[in-house]
């Protein structure tokens, strides 16, 4: 049985909230990680202003943008404090 790789969006942000450093995802999915990565490269100043209006004078500054899966993202945060 073949496990299906689902990606998406996400974004490390430092914020003003404990712990300040952590992942967020988008929830729009990608089965193709070559396409969500060209959805980053392409839309990335919207994705940015999208972050920036739903976070408001929480967010600090957008370290970086990488296609994860969500347990890949989980793990990250894990070590991130979260």
């Amino acid at each position: 049985m073949n496990t299906v790789m689902v990606y998406f969006v996400s974004a490390l942000v430092i914020t003003t909230s404990t712990p300040p450093m952590g992942w967020m995802q988008y929830q729009q999915s990608y089965s193709d990680l070559k396409i969500c990565q060209q959805h980053i490269k392409s839309d990335e100043e919207n994705i940015k202003k999208s972050l920036r209006s739903y976070l408001g004078n929480r967010l600090v500054v957008i370290q970086e943008m990488q296609c994860l899966t969500f347990d890949e993202a989980e793990k990250r945060n894990t070590k991130l404090g979260h």
